[in-house]
């Protein structure tokens, strides 16, 4: 009997480790392809500071909304640190959708610079 036990526990706090770990390492990607995203998007303002007229007006209005998709993210990313075992695995779907509605923002933004 004890030894079930003991072997249970084990196998229970590597499943813990292991999810754990593989949260760390999610978290990570997520948090590096924000940032990458998110200094995409500072170069994006850049440019659309040189913009004039029609072109700077569309821009910043694309702008706008990769703002609020930003923003989202964000909050999301923070959510998720917060996170553990059947909560986090609820969380990720969520996370992925904000990230891919701010990369799609981005490419709309992208578009309009051309």
């Amino acid at each position: 009997g004890e030894k079930v036990k003991q072997e249970a526990k084990e196998a229970l706090e590597s499943t813990a480790a292991y999810l754990q770990q593989q949260k760390a390492e999610y978290q990570k990607k997520a948090e590096s392809q924000f940032q990458d995203l998110d200094q995409k998007i500072a170069d994006l303002k850049s440019k659309a500071e040189t913009m004039t007229g029609e072109a700077k007006a569309k821009l910043e209005e694309q702008m706008a909304q990769l703002q609020e998709q930003q923003q989202a993210v964000q909050e999301k990313l923070k959510d998720l640190q917060n996170k553990t075992g059947e909560a986090w695995e609820a969380a990720k779907p969520q996370l992925d959708a904000a990230m891919e509605n701010l990369k799609q923002a981005y490419d709309k933004a992208v578009s309009e610079t051309k």
